[in-house]
């Protein structure tokens, strides 16, 4: 991915603050958040990154710790299995707002809840512009929320003059509509959208992906990639993919739900959690890609799917299908 350097005089201070993070070389984990990391610093700017759940391989991340409430598969699920898991939220929030004593230009915050409104808004001063990264998942939670717990994050986060930028459109969209009072709403409608980059392995081709797996030329596969959550709904995906004859099928990925699919598919191959450049992998050498998920805003493993030239069948989640409406590779269905 190239990145124009930017002037010195233009170079800024910056600090990233995240619920995931890769913790070791390959980890799919918040993958997108250091790609994002990887463009600031190509540019010039001087980052540091502050990510909760560690222990990180890489020494120059500060570790926020409460790995025992966002360690994979993530802390909703992790909350729903045992919701005493909440106190584990109050260290990082105190170290992230420790941070907030260092001088930064600018505060990146993936997540609007907790990251922005717990940690994000302790660096409120005008010095420091303040930036809020909303993805599927917390834009969900706000959206599940009574109005008036709902109008107060979004409150906090005007008066510590935010910018926001959403990953989707339907992100924003889904908040516009969801009865905000004309203040809030003016906040949200300036927010701008665009989703996080992706970077994918080049050079890879389906038949020396393919070659490396072990897989046959002639065999038909397909991928299942996400986390074994409701949520992410890989129990339809599977079930869909039974509708093809002498369809192989490949799931990457680990959750709660793991060991009731192993038993309930046994005919497909349960690959468990991979280096994110194996998962990729398998995605070139796939015919196709599956996504049930619903509770998607701008879903990187299908963007990362399509970058590769493999074709997605897919429920209309997110902005989904806004992408497929000129993109002949995905495929959308009511349901799968």
């Amino acid at each position: 991915m190239e990145t124009k350097q930017i002037p010195k005089e233009r170079r800024e201070r910056i600090l990233v603050l995240t619920t995931s993070y890769p913790k070791v070389q390959g980890d799919a984990a918040g993958h997108f958040v250091k790609a994002e990391v990887d463009a600031l610093r190509r540019e010039g700017h001087s980052v540091t990154v502050a990510a909760a759940g560690g222990p990180f391989d890489d020494s120059s991340v500060v570790n926020l710790g409460g790995s025992e409430l966002f360690a994979y598969p993530g802390a909703l699920p992790r909350l729903k299995e045992r919701p005493t898991r909440a106190v584990n939220l109050l260290g990082p929030t105190q170290r992230a707002r420790r941070l907030a004593k260092g001088r930064y230009d600018r505060v990146f915050c993936h997540w609007l809840v907790p990251t922005a409104y717990l940690w994000g808004t302790a660096f409120s001063s005008p010095g420091c512009s303040l930036s809020a990264i909303a993805h599927g998942s917390d834009v969900r939670i706000l959206l599940g929320l009574p109005a008036r717990a709902r109008n107060h994050v979004l409150t906090s986060l005007a008066r510590a003059h935010f910018d926001i930028r959403f990953v989707a459109h339907e992100l924003k969209s889904a908040l516009l509509n969801c009865g905000l009072p004309p203040e809030l709403r003016t906040f949200v409608e300036k927010a701008d959208v665009r989703p996080s980059p992706i970077e994918c392995a080049e050079g890879l081709t389906r038949d020396s992906a393919r070659q490396s797996l072990g897989l046959k030329k002639e065999e038909k596969w397909a991928v299942v990639v996400g986390r074994l959550i409701l949520g992410k709904r890989p129990d339809v995906a599977l079930v869909a993919s039974e509708l093809v004859p002498d369809l192989n099928v490949a799931v990457i990925g680990g959750g709660p739900l793991a060991a009731e699919l192993k038993v309930a598919h046994p005919e497909c191959v349960f690959l468990g959690q991979l280096p994110r450049d194996e998962t990729l992998k398998w995605i070139v050498a796939a015919d196709i890609l599956l996504s049930a998920s619903r509770d998607e805003g701008a879903p990187t493993v299908i963007r990362e799917a399509r970058a590769l030239g493999t074709p997605v069948v897919s429920v209309p989640a997110g902005d989904v299908a806004r992408w497929a409406a000129s993109d002949v590779g995905l495929w959308l269905v009511d349901d799968i």
